[in-house]
């Protein structure tokens, strides 16, 4: 047999459960894009990590070089900058169909290279989310 005392005392316990479950509910919704607000690397929208640039660096004799980099997971293309005598002489986007495992690309056009003596080169991963930051420049001479 149940007393009023017992029913009427569970009421109020089962309630406060509820609104505290609902409160710690709604606090995750609106924590959660706010928390990983601060982790860009976290989640299919983050945006690529720094490639290493390889080659070409040092004194080369090949006025027409390949251009290659470390693959970096999640990057769906990659964009290249090329100086000459430290301006900007060619920017090249290297766009990867999926699945792909390509990571260089070549100069085209760039026969006026083999003049110079203080050329360089710097590349960046890019997806969905952004462009990620630029690897190291590497400095060549064509001889």
């Amino acid at each position: 047999m149940r007393t009023p005392y017992g029913t009427a005392r569970g009421r109020p316990l089962r309630a406060a459960t509820v609104m505290l479950l609902l409160a710690l509910v709604a606090a995750m919704l609106l924590a959660g894009p706010a928390s990983a607000a601060g982790h860009e690397r976290l989640g299919k929208t983050a945006k690529p990590e720094r490639p290493t640039a390889q080659t070409p660096k040092g004194t080369i004799t090949n006025t027409q070089p390949t251009c290659k980099w470390s693959r970096v997971k999640g990057a769906t293309g990659y964009e290249v900058r090329i100086y000459v005598n430290g301006e900007l002489a060619l920017t090249t986007t290297v766009t990867l169909p999926a699945g792909s495992t390509v990571h260089s690309c070549g100069f085209p056009g760039t026969s006026e290279l083999g003049t110079y003596e203080d050329d360089s080169w710097k590349v960046r991963a890019s997806n969905g989310a952004g462009n990620g930051p630029w690897s190291k420049t590497l400095h060549f001479t064509v001889h």
